[in-house]
């Protein structure tokens, strides 16, 4: 059976290059934060209360009332769009590249909960059936949660797993090996760094218990231009 795994975004492997945010910095973020967004609201003449917290690396903006549902829109596209505007208005601030995330009326947390049920939903119909199967649209940070829920179940593991994705070889290899049965095949979609990245990834790879790791193009003769991944098995 396989599955794709699509764990990451352009933005995740940036993040890993750069140096991690004091507590004092990501306060100040969250702190800048607010006022752009309690600004919004005065415009708006929308009435919310606004928390600010740091989780991990990131600070957190929630904005809490009974009538922001406007300021989420379908799918949450609202939210997003303002999410951008509120880290603009800090880099504008700070000149530093803000991660922070930004809540209105607890829609992260409730599509969060949502999208853990529907990977594991997903994870065990494919294992169930042996067939693949599409995932629904989702962001980068979406697509995570799924991940993360699907690698939290020890339960599902599969035959082949197909890793799609911008994160660096070692990390995308260490998520992977998380959801596939030993024995069973990794293919990692990297394209032309494809053989740069399998050097450098050697001591990772065989730490984590892969084995017979080579660059391999699929399809060839069959489509133009053939894919170059990165193959491994799990011992």
């Amino acid at each position: 059976m396989s599955q794709d795994v699509e764990v990451t975004d352009e933005e995740e492997t940036l993040d890993e290059a750069e140096s991690t945010p004091q507590l004092s910095d990501l306060e100040l973020e969250g702190d800048i934060a607010a006022d752009y967004v309690e600004g919004l609201l005065d415009i708006a003449d929308l009435d919310g209360d606004i928390d600010m917290d740091v989780e991990g690396d990131r600070a957190i903006v929630s904005v809490v009332g009974a009538t922001l549902d406007e300021l989420v829109g379908d799918d949450g596209e609202v939210l997003e769009a303002l999410q951008e505007l509120t880290r603009l208005a800090v880099h504008r601030q700070t000149g530093i590249r803000a991660r922070l995330m930004l809540d209105i009326g607890g829609y992260r947390a409730r599509r969060r909960a949502e999208l853990a049920d529907y990977g594991r939903t997903v994870a065990e119909e494919v294992a169930r059936t042996g067939q693949p199967k599409a995932l629904e649209t989702m962001s980068p940070f979406e697509r995570k949660i799924v991940h993360d829920a699907v690698a939290e179940d020890v339960t599902i593991r599969a035959d082949v797993v197909t890793a799609r994705a911008v994160a660096p070889l070692p990390r995308l290899a260490e998520l992977a090996m998380g959801v596939v049965r030993p024995g069973g095949m990794v293919l990692a979609i990297k394209g032309r760094t494809a053989a740069e990245e399998l050097k450098a990834a050697g001591s990772v790879l065989r730490r984590i218990g892969a084995r017979d790791a080579q660059v391999v193009r699929a399809g060839h003769g069959k489509v133009i231009p053939a894919t170059t991944v990165v193959r491994f098995f799990a011992r």
